[in-house]
């Protein structure tokens, strides 16, 4: 008896050794899955996107009032974005330096104004890749728990940035 196989025949055979593959791989993952203790979790707070979003548009609100075109970022704790709003006629250097703010007062839990003064005793602050120590950087916290950093670029100063930071912290608080 001679078989042919059809494109489709083979596509089908694929396909039901492809799903039982990952039931079996699914069964698998499973059991591990279940043989982990509550107690390995770890849970932590992070800002939420809407809460990002109020931050950032507060915060280039205020630069704006002040007629300064600003960058925002809004890290999560590990630094990583929830965040990015770039004004109009701001610089492609702002997001960078929002970005490396936001996680700078995120990884150190303080503002990037009080790093920069302490890198004047303690140097090796200004070598901690993908952090900036210029002010206008701010922790976002809940009480004593750390939630997210944000970091605001694009002023003539520092000081301005962090002003704009600020509103941006008042507008959730």
């Amino acid at each position: 008896m001679k078989r042919t196989l059809t494109v489709a025949g083979v596509v089908a055979v694929v396909a039901a050794v492809s799903v039982t593959a990952f039931a079996v791989q699914a069964s698998s993952a499973s059991s591990k899955q279940r043989a982990v203790a509550a107690s390995a979790v770890v849970h932590r707070d992070v800002i939420s996107l809407s809460a990002a979003q109020k931050l950032a548009s507060a915060a280039q609100a205020e630069c704006a009032k002040r007629g300064i075109a600003v960058s925002v970022a809004v890290v999560d704790t590990d630094g990583v974005d929830i965040l990015l709003q770039r004004a109009d006629g701001t610089t492609g250097a702002t997001v960078a330096v929002a970005r490396g703010k936001a996680r700078a007062a995120a990884g150190f839990q303080s503002p990037t104004a009080a790093l920069n003064e302490a890198a004047k005793t303690t140097p090796g602050l200004i070598s901690v890749p993908d952090f900036v120590i210029l002010p206008g950087g701010e922790p976002i916290m809940v009480g004593k728990t750390l939630i997210g950093g944000v970091g605001v670029s694009g002023a003539p100063s520092g000081d301005i940035d962090d002003a704009c930071a600020q509103a941006g912290l008042a507008a959730i608080a």
